[in-house]
């Protein structure tokens, strides 16, 4: 009792406490270590210890360290008590950690309505939106947050289709759309939807699932033949229903793309033979050449890439080519 009480030090203090029998004597160590222990993790974890409810409902009111006031509310027996300090918390607090706890300790809809609609940055919202339930509120979070994924996350529980068309002909966030398109019952609008997003988007995960999703052949057509990003035309020519179109779309991206790798993953589409030779002759990367060689079936041509090409790698590749067809 004497080392809990009168140690220099607030850790043998608090470690002499918790072998105390005589717990009223342990709860003052404890109260005094949690007012004037010399750091916040200390002060923690004493307040942790602590039972007197009197005491710990001034820690959570009036303590300036919010991580201690959530600590000494997590302890209070009274549940309203604990939800106002909570609400206190979550709104005024200047730690971003320690507002989202708290907005994770709330059950009062409309105060998490209000940090949802108001709070300090995005964070404070989105942990609340994660929370709210209030319809209402969160259609108008979806139509208007300023932050993408706020704005998001409320389209998530909106259902109200009126609603969700206009987050899908006016949002301009890809992911906020793939998640109102995929809710909308007019499907027609949900091509569309996919359609801009896999024209538009730069985050590759939200452009394949919309591409997933896009079945509508006319706008398929239009990306395959007139998106400027050749990875964008292949992917939609890949899920052409006409073959002989995406043949053509494939020709056009290995002959003329600017990137070397757009136009191998075409030349690996192609199946026409005369297209191939002359990309496996002319094309300025080897790589392309390569890839274009291994489809040739042509014994003329890979005989003749095997003896001219300025590469030792392709002329090999037709080398190999040439004996692989000898086998067979």
């Amino acid at each position: 009792a004497d080392i809990a009480k009168n140690d220099a030090s607030c850790y043998v203090r608090i470690a002499a406490a918790d072998k105390l029998n005589d717990q009223s004597i342990a709860q003052k160590v404890y109260a005094d270590l949690a007012k004037t222990g010399e750091n916040d993790n200390l002060r923690q974890d004493a307040i942790r210890k602590l039972n007197d409810q009197t005491l710990l409902a001034d820690f959570a009111k009036n303590e300036k360290n919010g991580y201690v006031r959530l600590v000494a509310v997590d302890k209070l027996n009274d549940k309203s008590l604990a939800q106002t300090i909570y609400i206190d918390i979550a709104k005024n607090d200047e730690e971003y950690r320690v507002r989202k706890a708290a907005v994770e300790k709330l059950i009062d809809q409309s105060a998490l309505a209000d940090v949802a609609k108001n709070g300090k940055n995005s964070d404070d919202r989105l942990a609340a939106v994660r929370k709210l339930d209030n319809k209402d509120c969160l259609a108008e979070i979806a139509l208007n947050d300023e932050n993408e994924q706020v704005r998001t996350e409320a389209a998530y529980k909106v259902v109200n289709q009126a609603v969700l068309t206009k987050i899908a002909r006016n949002d301009k966030n890809g992911e906020t759309l793939l998640v109102a398109a995929n809710k909308l019952n007019n499907k027609s609008l949900a091509q569309i939807v996919y359609a801009n997003i896999v024209k538009n988007d730069t985050n590759l995960l939200v452009f394949d699932q919309a591409l997933r999703k896009l079945t509508n052949q006319a706008l398929l057509t239009e990306i395959a033949r007139k998106s400027k990003k050749g990875y964008v035309r292949l992917a939609a020519a890949g899920k052409l229903n006409s073959k002989s179109l995406a043949q053509t779309i494939y020709i056009d991206i290995a002959r003329n793309d600017e990137e070397y790798s757009v136009r191998q993953a075409a030349v690996e589409k192609l199946t026409d033979q005369n297209v191939l030779a002359k990309i496996a002759r002319n094309d300025k990367d080897k790589n392309v050449r390569w890839v274009a060689v291994e489809k040739i079936t042509s014994r003329a041509v890979l005989a003749d890439i095997a003896k001219n090409d300025e590469e030792i790698d392709v002329r090999n590749a037709a080398l190999r080519r040439l004996q692989e067809l000898q086998r067979k």
